[in-house]
């Protein structure tokens, strides 16, 4: 994910630029597993399995020096908490697949974690509601409706069926935002780059699901 080169502290002193990347990726792995938690109705105390893949060798190691950390900020079960290298297909076990970036990414055991037959239900549901919308199909729709044909045909449910039209609502405001002149013209040239900084991101977040799905895809 981008991430501004260079950052100041308080002081205006630089900072560990690779320490600050590590922190962030860390803070948005939680941020990632906890929304995914609260989104399938996880119990707030209830600690559960994860198994994180990270694509970079130095980066990885920095989450398994953490890992105790990020066992408890995302409240996640520390004795069944790995960190490992990428996957090269898709595990057999029914998991919510968390992605969080680019390289970066999370498969948290649907065991005990939600009701399958009622996310079947909600997940056609939105298929449905997403093919009604207008007689042409978005990417998004699209990728409601490949979801779902995994989900039936392969046991694996992937946490982006929710996240995907949140990704897709951020990247419009987004867009929206930066085409607006008021907005442009008129704010401070910082807040500025920082809007165009998230939709970077979040572009690069609707890339990694897509690819995702296309990978399942293709191992269906």
């Amino acid at each position: 994910m981008y991430r501004r080169p260079y950052i100041e502290n308080q002081e205006g002193l630089p900072q560990d630029m690779e320490a600050v990347r590590q922190f962030n990726s860390l803070q948005d792995t939680v941020r990632s597993i906890r929304t995914a938690r609260a989104e399938y109705g996880v119990e707030p105390g209830k600690k559960i399995p994860a198994t994180v893949h990270v694509a970079n060798a130095e980066l990885r190691a920095a989450f398994s020096t953490e890992a105790a950390a990020l066992a408890l900020l995302a409240r996640l079960d520390l004795g069944q908490l790995s960190i490992e290298p990428p996957l090269p297909a898709p595990p057999s076990i029914r998991a919510v697949h968390v992605v969080v970036g680019d390289g970066l990414e999370a498969y948290l055991p649907l065991a005990e974690m939600i009701d399958f037959d009622k996310e079947k239900k909600r997940l056609e549901k939105q298929v449905e509601r997403k093919a009604m919308e207008g007689l042409s199909i978005s990417p998004v729709q699209c990728l409601f409706r490949r979801l779902h044909h995994l989900l039936v045909n392969t046991g694996i449910l992937h946490a982006s069926t929710m996240q995907v039209g949140k990704v897709q609502e951020r990247i419009s405001s987004l867009e929206s935002q930066l085409q607006s002149a008021g907005f442009t013209e008129k704010a401070p040239a910082p807040i500025v780059q920082q809007a165009k900084c998230r939709l970077q991101d979040e572009r690069e977040k609707m890339a990694s699901l897509l690819s995702s799905i296309n990978d399942l895809s293709e191992n269906d």
